[in-house]
């Protein structure tokens, strides 16, 4: 049951991660919500890996804003990324 609710924690953080990464982004990005929640989740991902790498990180059950903000970062430049990879353009 504790798997479960991680994974839908992830899912739903990386959700905003997601959403919050495309708001930075100007112009219209043209990817399907899955991808941007994907990224999302990849992006908080390298977040909290960094955050711990940098000893911003605390216990996992934490909230870790430095490790939000980082996956933010992360996101968008996956997003970026994305776009380039598959032609879709981001401004």
């Amino acid at each position: 049951m504790e798997l479960i609710l991680t994974l839908a924690g992830a899912i739903a953080l990386g959700a905003i991660v997601g959403m919050l990464a495309r708001v930075l982004l100007p112009g219209k990005q043209s990817l399907p919500v899955a991808i941007s929640v994907g990224l999302g989740v990849l992006g908080a991902s390298i977040g909290a890996g960094v955050a711990a790498l940098l000893g911003l990180g605390g216990d996992a059950a934490e909230f870790n804003t430095a490790a939000v903000g980082v996956g933010v970062i992360a996101a968008a430049l996956l997003t970026v990324a994305y776009g380039l990879i598959t032609g879709r353009r981001q401004l």
